[in-house]
């Protein structure tokens, strides 16, 4: 397996997480169906949601080779801010009270590769991020946070020359909860 994009990734991951029982993640979740239409912003979903208990959920924005820590930083975001609108409109959207909308805590992250994050300094704007999202959330009665995350620095993936292409469920799985704050 040679991940040329997220969604492969993704998929793969997801696929590992069943195959080992594991029904905390999820990817492709929807954010805005119904607003605009039942055609409309078909590709607006969030990359993987993790429950992390029945109140809190995290939203992870995948990225490998594409863009930059900041797109991926306010593709997150954007999705926080259309999941607080969700939230606030729910009854004149239609949508039914769900774990996701009734959480009290939702986390944001970016997860990538190491190296994706190695031409920027993202310190900072992971702190201002979070500090401003922290202090949304409390406005809007739910804890928030930000941060940018790589897949563990002990990890064999991404894989170079001389190693075999495939992870196992395992490996694959240890990229997702060994994740480390950037």
């Amino acid at each position: 397996m040679l991940f040329r994009s997220e969604v492969t990734l993704e998929r793969d991951l997801i696929r590992a997480l069943i195959n080992a029982g594991r029904t905390d993640w999820s990817n492709q979740v929807p954010l805005i169906s119904g607003i605009a239409g039942p055609h409309a912003f078909k590709r607006r979903a969030i990359d993987l949601v993790h429950c992390r208990d029945e109140s809190s959920f995290e939203f992870v924005e995948l990225k490998i080779n594409s863009d930059t820590p900041v797109f991926a930083a306010i593709e997150i975001l954007t999705y926080c801010i259309l999941w607080l609108l969700s939230r606030r409109d729910r009854l004149s959207l239609g949508y039914p009270a769900g774990p996701i909308l009734d959480a009290r805590e939702l986390r944001l992250s970016v997860l990538a590769p190491r190296d994706y994050y190695s031409r920027y300094s993202v310190e900072p704007l992971a702190r201002a991020i979070n500090d401003d999202l922290r202090e949304l959330g409390r406005r809007q009665g739910v804890i928030m946070a930000f941060c940018f995350t790589a897949f563990p620095q002990t990890s064999s993936w991404p894989r170079g020359v001389g190693y075999p292409l495939s992870l196992s469920d395992k490996d694959l799985i240890a990229l997702l909860d060994s994740r480390e704050i950037i």
